[in-house]
C-alpha cells in the first residue's frame, strides 16, 4: 500500500510474501512516474530496506508536486531477489502553484481596469481560480497595514488565458496588480495558494468628467444703456 503524505512524500507499506523460499535479508522499493498512458517515464529510483522487522514501511522523499507515481516491492533472500510485486500508483499532493505569467493591465474608463494573465509555468496541482490583489500605487501589497482590495476568479479552464475587469476604483487614480493562482489539496478542506506574480506597472484610470449644474446667463437692458447680469 503506498499513501501520500505531502507534496513531496509517500509511505509505503507491506507484508511479507506468502512464500519465502529461503530467508528474508532484505526488500526493495521500485518508484517511478506514471505518465498520462499510463506507463513508467524513466529509469526506477529504488529505495533497499535492510530490516525484515515488522510492520515493514519504508518513506519515500523528494518526489514530484501532484504526480502519480508506480510503486512496487520484492523481496530477497541469500540467494538473491525475488520478482517485484504488482505494482499499485499513488499520486502527492498538490503544492503551491509559480506565480501566473504574462500579467498586463489595460484601462478601461475612469472607474475599472481590465487585467489580464497566463497559465503558471508550474502549477504543482489542477488550478481552480486566481486571486487578483491591487491597491493605489505606491501601496505595499504584501503590507499588514497596508489597504490591498483583492477579486477571485474562479475558472473552468485554467489553461486558457485570463482576463477580469477590476470595476469601482477611484478616477484619475493610478493602480497596480498582482496576481496568484490557488488549488485545492487531496483534502478538500485544505486550500494551497500560489506565489504571487511581480506587481504590474502602474496603470492610471481616465479623468472623470464633473459634475456641476448647468449655469444660467442672462441679459437686461436698463434704459438707453444695456447692462449685462450673468449669474453662475
Amino acid at each position: 500500500m503506498a499513501v501520500e503524505v505531502n507534496s513531496t512524500s509517500v509511505r509505503v507499506t507491506w507484508n511479507p510474501p506468502s512464500v519465502t523460499n529461503g530467508l528474508l535479508v532484505s526488500y526493495t522499493v521500485y518508484y517511478s512516474i506514471v505518465n498520462l498512458m499510463n506507463s513508467n517515464v524513466g529509469p526506477e529510483p529504488s529505495v533497499s530496506v535492510d530490516t525484515t522487522q515488522e510492520p515493514l514501511s519504508v518513506m519515500l522523499n523528494g518526489l514530484v508536486e501532484f504526480t502519480v507515481y508506480r510503486v512496487t516491492v520484492s523481496a530477497s533472500t541469500g540467494a538473491g531477489e525475488g520478482d517485484s510485486s504488482p505494482g499499485v500508483t499513488v499520486t502527492t499532493d498538490p503544492d503551491s502553484a509559480s506565480p501566473p505569467t504574462n500579467l498586463q493591465v489595460m484601462v478601461i474608463n475612469s472607474t475599472a481596469i481590465q487585467v489580464s494573465f497566463s497559465y503558471p509555468q508550474t502549477p504543482r496541482g489542477e488550478i481552480f481560480g486566481y486571486l487578483i490583489d491591487y491597491g493605489v500605487s505606491g501601496t505595499d501589497l504584501t503590507g499588514s497595514n497596508a489597504t490591498v482590495f483583492n477579486h477571485t476568479l474562479d475558472v473552468l479552464d485554467s489553461m486558457e488565458n485570463q482576463s477580469i475587469i477590476v470595476t469601482n476604483l477611484a478616477p484619475y487614480t493610478f493602480y497596480v496588480f498582482r496576481v496568484s493562482a490557488y488549488s485545492f489539496s487531496n483534502d478538500p478542506s485544505r486550500t494551497h495558494f500560489g506565489e504571487f506574480s511581480p506587481n504590474s506597472n502602474a496603470m492610471q484610470t481616465l479623468e472623470d468628467c464633473k459634475s456641476s449644474s448647468s449655469s444660467i446667463v442672462y441679459i437686461h437692458a436698463v434704459h438707453a444703456h444695456t447692462h449685462l447680469h450673468c449669474t453662475y
